[in-house]
């Protein structure tokens, strides 16, 4: 159990204890964490030891108050998975209880930004801003990372800016909205990457994997129909271990969905925040009694 602390002694702490790691051992946490593990010894202790401080801080510039690791946990997540054409999202309390699940379609008529702002912006009047002041507080928002060129193509397709465009609408809107709100709210962009390396192992017991040398469209396949069978699976065992829903229609919504896969990325990439940030919390706690001891 952490015990409250003096931010500035815990985050010394860490940071004393991350300067004496070695590449490997860095690119372990930052792994434990879902932070990019990618670079040199000096960017992966600055990228953590940035990621760490921000949770120790709660999110404020300062050190000097004190160290809360239960607020450190959100009570509930908001999470997004972004397309162009639709978005889903789902909010999802600490307790892994799904409280809403859905996927919207867009229904644009053209992409430009002018069609693409006034349905943005009433998605986000109409279904989010509701989930943002009813229910338990929403104090964490994540969303899924879009790529900026396609496959290391050194070109960017039209499809790649569209997303980009929508990605960039629904962040803005949400920082307006959060900018009013009197109680700091974590808001980051996810890789999918990352997420993907979390229920690799838990997918593969589900549904075999195809052969490592498949082209990447039969991979990608793949972890679409992966990602929904572990979510089917989670939901037909019915173990409050795993996961709960909160009302049946949530869970008939997402049956009867066409795009199960966009609902099932964006519960899978809540859950495996909410590990994360347990993850650090854990690394946290064993700087702290080591620097005790």
């Amino acid at each position: 159990m952490l015990l409250k602390s003096s931010q500035r002694i815990v985050q010394d702490a860490v940071t004393s204890s991350l300067n004496k790691l070695k590449v490997k051992d860095l690119k372990a946490i930052a792994g434990q964490c879902g932070i990019t593990s990618s670079g040199k010894k000096a960017d992966l202790f600055n990228r953590l030891d940035n990621h760490f401080k921000t949770i120790i801080t709660h999110g404020q510039k300062t050190t000097s108050n004190e160290f809360n690791p239960e607020r450190s946990i959100p009570k509930s997540i908001l999470s997004f998975d972004v397309g162009y054409r639709n978005l889903a999202h789902v909010k999802l309390d600490h307790n892994n209880t799904i409280i809403e699940w859905c996927r919207t379609d867009l229904q644009l008529e053209n992409f430009h930004p002018s069609a693409a702002a006034p349905i943005m912006r009433n998605y986000v009047q109409k279904q989010i801003l509701p989930m943002l002041k009813d229910g338990i507080r929403i104090e964490a928002i994540v969303m899924e990372q879009q790529r900026y060129r396609d496959n290391g193509s050194p070109n960017v397709f039209e499809h790649t800016i569209r997303v980009n465009t929508i990605e960039a609408m629904l962040w803005y809107a949400l920082y307006e909205i959060m900018s009013s709100s009197t109680s700091s709210v974590v808001m980051e962009a996810i890789s999918r990457q990352a997420v993907d390396r979390m229920w690799r192992e838990d997918w593969e017991q589900v549904i075999s994997p195809p052969p490592p040398d498949s082209t990447r469209a039969k991979m990608n396949r793949y972890k679409k129909k992966a990602c929904v069978a572990l979510v089917k699976d989670w939901l037909e065992k019915e173990d409050a271990s795993l996961i709960q829903v909160n009302r049946q229609e949530l869970t008939d919504g997402f049956l009867c969905e066409t795009k199960q896969d966009d609902m099932a990325d964006t519960l899978l990439q809540a859950m495996a925040w909410y590990r994360w940030r347990h993850g650090s919390l854990k690394y946290i706690h064993e700087c702290v009694q080591n620097n005790i001891s």
